[in-house]
């Protein structure tokens, strides 16, 4: 029974190779970010997210098992090869998204204007809430009983 479940995923593979015309390590690196980008949303995480690359490694982890399953040893090559290139994208976007430090070529803010920003953006969040708490509110739970406190969180 294990051999047809490792020969079925192998062919399912096989076809997805086959409809696409793309070679597996282009398609390793689209499916890491595939999986990537809809699990951000699923953790409710904004920027890079360890947690999202870490499920990308279980799945591609479970890939490679049901590969050596099938082909009844480990090919160690193509098995890092693989691990790889899955984990290039999301990595790269972790890495980029949860850098601190200033992208050569764009203007340095002052100060003052760094200050505005983050101003700024603490009444974008501000609104949020709000908005959340007229959501909630007006699922039944009454504008009289709504305050802040209750507003749906909010991603960092």
């Amino acid at each position: 029974m294990p051999m047809d479940i490792t020969a079925s995923y192998a062919q399912f593979t096989q076809d997805i190779v086959d409809v696409t015309g793309l070679a597996r390590p282009m398609l390793h690196i689209l499916a890491g970010l595939a999986i990537y980008l809809p699990s951000l949303l699923f953790f409710g995480t904004r920027r890079g997210s360890l947690l999202a690359v870490m499920l990308i490694l279980q799945i591609e982890l479970c890939n490679e098992l049901l590969n050596m399953l099938h082909y009844g040893s480990w090919r160690w090559a193509d098995t890092i090869a693989d691990v790889f290139l899955t984990l290039l994208g999301p990595v790269m976007c972790c890495i980029i998204l949860n850098s601190k430090q200033d992208i050569p070529g764009t203007p340095k803010q002052s100060g003052a204007e760094q200050v505005k920003r983050e101003a700024n953006d603490r009444a974008d969040q501000a609104r949020t809430r709000l908005v959340a708490v007229r959501i909630r509110s007006s699922k039944g739970y009454g504008w009289d009983r709504a305050r802040p406190s209750q507003a749906l969180p909010i991603a960092a």
